[in-house]
Order: C-alpha cells, then structure tokens, then sequence
C-alpha cells in the first residue's frame, strides 16, 4: 500500500513539473510603463548596441525598515 502512494505522489509532482515548463514568457516584449506613464524606448526607437555606452542601475530596498531587525 505505501508504494502506491509514493507512485502516485511522484506522479503528481512530476505531472506538476511538466505544465509548468510549457509556460511562455512573453515579458519580454513588454515595454516598461511606471505610475506616471513614462514609457521605456523600444528596439525601434533605440537601436543596436551603442559602443562606449554604459548603463547604470540604482535601487533602494524601501521595504528594509519594516523587517523585524530593524538598524
């Protein structure tokens, strides 16, 4: 009786493995829009990579104080 259920508990996970692999990402191909409608440029608008042009990435954590470990 526990191996039945070893098998079918494997199948399920594996059946749950498998349909979740077939999913499309289409992001991708979404331009970014923020809450004030500014809209990033497309490939269209940009074009190719650009030599000697770098792009610089700054975030902050807001969500940080409100963990338990506060600083």
């Amino acid at each position: 009786m526990p191996r039945s259920y070893i098998f079918f508990f494997a199948l399920f996970i594996l059946s749950k493995a498998g349909f979740s692999q077939s999913h499309e990402n289409y992001s991708a191909s979404l331009p970014a829009t923020d809450a004030l409608g500014r809209k990033l440029p497309s490939y269209g608008e940009v074009g190719n990579v650009k030599k000697d042009k770098f792009v610089g990435m700054f975030y902050w954590t807001w969500h940080y104080h409100q963990a338990q470990n506060k600083p």
